[in-house]
């Protein structure tokens, strides 16, 4: 059953309490399936790059009767990008696929890379989190 109950963060964005996650729903048919939870009231989504359904999801998006800007979309960031430059490449690509203007949240999918055994340096997530708000700002 979907909420509309929001979450308020400490920016004053609110944010849904629950979004239709769309992990291991392949790129062809998640765009049926946003759709259809659209059809029903949910009005958030998460996904991500690495799930490799990013465009599935915004052709979902875009082609149901609901504003953009009632819809609120979360997507993450590559587990191999942890890097300034790395990250405002990811947003250009991830708007590409999603065919959209803007992503509501982006988060650090793996603040330590899945592939490699040692931790992310600090330096690397503080670039990270100086890119996102640089995007946040536009």
């Amino acid at each position: 059953m979907y909420s509309d109950k929001t979450l308020t963060l400490n920016n004053g964005t609110k944010i849904p309490l629950i979004q239709l996650g769309t992990w291991l729903i392949n790129n062809d048919d998640v765009r049926k399936v946003v759709r259809q939870a659209i059809d029903v009231g949910y009005r958030a989504f998460d996904t991500a790059r690495d799930y490799g359904n990013e465009n599935g999801v915004g052709k979902g998006i875009w082609n149901s009767d609901v504003e953009r800007s009632d819809i609120y979309l979360t997507t993450k960031l590559p587990t191999a990008v942890k890097d300034y430059e790395g990250t405002k490449k990811a947003i250009d690509e991830a708007l590409d696929r999603f065919s959209l203007e803007y992503i509501d949240m982006l988060l650090i999918h793996s603040p330590q890379p899945w592939i490699e055994v040692n931790r992310t340096s600090d330096r690397h997530l503080k670039g990270i989190w100086k890119t996102g708000e640089q995007w946040k700002k536009q």
